[in-house]
């Protein structure tokens, strides 16, 4: 790659052709030789000379039949680092992988080492062309680390690094390389509009493999809602829209709806609606998922009728629970009035054979009332107005029905600007887990975002434990099946099916699957990709730029017992995550500059022990493990022509101690049941 004329470099050529000329007759070699020299010249760049000596048969000459030998020399020069401020000493190719090899092992995912490389590496692999690219991911020597290297490329989603990853993928028979690129383009903050009009061109064609169908269809939505386009937007949804009426299969329109949620468009509310009221159970779940997400003022006066309908049953056929609580959800959560709490109400304190959609209704109530002032206001207004509604819900029954769903909000971050919390929901059925969610949210003033939610999903497997519960749908038709859905910086990933059929579930339990510790997702992602240039009232130019990465690894384990009914399952999750940036101003007489970083290691584990040789008794366990959150801030200022230099540093260590969070009191008395 060429290079601007300065100084430094065209001192550093000369030097390196004079070694290269003399350096033959320094040596004395067999017939191929190689010398191999590096050093530093000014800060933060790094050069590597390699000299190779060739030894050639010349041909004799007519005077004397004697042969001779030719000397040649071949001179490489490579840019193994580049000065980060200056983009003039990027000389040739960038080859820094090797410094970094040890953070972008698999070992080191979940770590802040890794993120701080994802953070190093990313600039480098932007400017890079696709040949140099293709390279990197074509060398045996970097096949352990060729997923995470993927992410990268999918996280600076240039042109070049997305032709080097496709043409690399190609020969990607079975997909698992391919969806982590994909997914790494879904969750890059800022896609190039040439390459998400590539992969929603990909995403109306066919492919064999249905996984990989899947994933090129969420991420193409995804792509096209961080792109901030309404054409985009507009022609995703069109391209969505169209292959869901053309499908016949469930799991056709499923994958569909799917990107419709990630895509969270207005304008696909009438689509999602006729899904959410109808017959099918599967594609109402995915509809009102994809409603749920929408902004609250796209939620219009009907979708809030239809959502009364679905919860209610207030028509024929009755709704599967799954479909009734995500219709409960959209109407507490999205500006409930006071005869929607009173409907609630007059519900809950009302006989109804499904007690544990009552159970998730009571709980939900006491969620929201416990995390938001304005609910809880309108709630007592209801029950202050209405004595028979007061008397109603003071009756114990009303809220201790049996059943063993559950909704709280735990707070594990608490701090003058943000807050974070763990909001979970389970929804029980015949005693086991039927639908259980848990978001990580942190809270900005008025916004609020799920960096992560991990969901897991279960059905038909009612006939493996023994239980005397009359819930109306106990009979539980449906095949057994079981599996995992990933929500990841406000991106659906594809489900993940652990087991689908009796068959395959004996199959993992003689087998002894995921006995041991088994990463289900890992990923190289980008939090903040910020920088903006603010002029100031002196003249001078402030620049601003923030940079965070995130490291994530989610791994899981379950051992299973038939013989002494019972089940022990273990989900962890770990991240490392780095958020750097500054401020700088410079201008012919002075330069500051602020910088700061912060990193921290959270995790959070899910621990579940089931006892089904009785009636069935479940225990839950959700803890954090200690973390240590580290912040630094450095300052430096100059005056041109001056002595004048200010160095200012400032580091804090916060503790967040371990802890292990309280569900509710009915899993107390199922935990000392189970470990008793």
């Amino acid at each position: 790659m060429a290079c601007p004329e300065t100084p430094v470099t065209m001192l550093t050529v000369r030097l390196l052709y004079v070694l290269a000329l003399f350096g033959p007759y320094c040596q004395m070699a067999p017939a191929v030789a190689g010398a191999t020299r590096g050093w530093h010249i000014g800060t933060g760049l790094k050069y590597k000379l390699t000299t190779t000596l060739l030894f050639s048969e010349a041909v004799p000459s007519r005077s004397s039949d004697d042969v001779g030998y030719r000397l040649t020399g071949e001179l490489n020069v490579t840019a193994v680092w580049q000065r980060p401020d200056d983009i003039d000493s990027y000389l040739l190719r960038v080859e820094v992988i090797e410094e970094q090899r040890s953070a972008l092992e698999a070992s080191s995912l979940g770590t802040i080492k890794s993120a701080s490389a994802f953070l190093k590496l990313i600039p480098l692999i932007k400017m890079s062309t696709a040949e140099d690219l293709l390279k990197i991911l074509k060398s045996p020597r970097n096949r352990q680390i060729k997923s995470q290297l993927l992410d990268m490329y999918g996280a600076a989603s240039s042109i070049a690094s997305h032709q080097a990853a496709m043409k690399v993928l190609q020969q990607d028979e079975i997909g698992d390389d391919t969806e982590r690129y994909l997914w790494a383009l879904s969750l890059s903050p800022s896609p190039s509009a040439e390459v998400a009009k590539n992969i929603l061109k990909r995403s109306e064609e066919t492919h064999p493999n249905d996984k990989v169908s899947e994933t090129i269809t969420l991420t193409a939505a995804a792509m096209a809602r961080h792109l901030e386009s309404s054409v985009a937007i507009d022609k995703a949804r069109v391209s969505l829209e169209i292959g869901l009426d053309s499908c016949t299969g469930e799991e056709c329109k499923l994958k569909f709806l799917r990107g419709l949620r990630n895509l969270r468009s207005k304008a696909a509310l009438p689509v999602l609606l006729k899904f959410a009221v109808g017959d099918n159970k599967a594609l109402s779940v995915a509809a009102w998922k994809a409603i749920a997400v929408l902004p609250k003022d796209s939620v219009t006066d009907e979708v809030k009728k239809a959502a009364r309908r679905v919860f209610y049953q207030l028509d024929v056929p009755k709704r599967d629970s799954s479909a009734r609580t995500f219709a409960l959800d959209i109407i507490l959560e999205i500006n409930p009035t006071k005869q929607d709490l009173k409907n609630l109400i007059k519900y809950l304190s009302s006989p109804d054979s499904a007690y544990e959609v009552k159970k998730y209704a009571s709980q939900r109530l006491e969620q929201l009332s416990d995390t938001n002032p304005q609910f809880s206001d309108l709630l007592k207004q209801v029950l202050m107005e209405n004595e028979s509604m007061r008397r109603d819900i003071n009756i114990y029954n009303a809220f201790i029905e049996k059943g063993l769903s559950t909704a709280f909000t735990r707070n594990f971050l608490k701090s003058i600007d943000s807050n974070g919390s763990l909001v979970t929901v389970q929804e029980i059925q015949s005693g086991l887990m039927k639908r259980g969610i848990v978001d990580v949210v942190f809270e900005v003033g008025d916004h609020e975002e799920a960096l992560f939610s991990l969901g897991l999903f279960a059905g038909g497997l009612s006939s493996f434990v023994s239980s005397s519960q009359d819930e109306e749908d106990n009979a539980d038709e449906e095949a057994a099946t079981a599996g995992m859905e990933i929500d990841f910086l406000g991106v659906g990933i594809r489900p993940f099916v652990f087991f689908s059929g009796q068959g395959e579930l004996m199959g993992h339990v003689w087998s002894g699957t995921a006995s041991e510790r088994t990463p289900a997702f890992q990923a190289l992602a980008a939090l903040h990709n910020h920088r903006e240039y603010i002029p100031l009232s002196s003249g001078v130019i402030a620049e601003i730029d923030v940079q965070g990465a995130t490291s994530f690894d989610l791994a899981g384990q379950i051992q299973l017992s038939l013989w002494s009914r019972n089940a022990q399952s273990l989900v962890d999750l770990k991240a490392g995550i780095v958020v750097q940036g500054g401020t700088k101003v410079k201008s012919d007489f002075v330069q500051s500059m602020a910088e700061f970083s912060m990193t921290l290691e959270p995790k959070l584990e899910l621990a579940t022990d089931v006892d089904f040789s009785g009636p069935v008794s479940l225990c839950m366990r959700l803890s954090q493990p200690e973390n240590l959150i580290k912040y630094q801030v450095y300052k430096v200022e100059r005056i041109t022509g001056s002595r004048h230099k200010l160095r200012k540093t400032r580091r804090v260590r916060i503790n967040s101690p371990g802890r292990c969070y309280l569900l509710n009191r009915k899993n107390n008395e199922m935990c000392s049941k189970v470990f008793s």
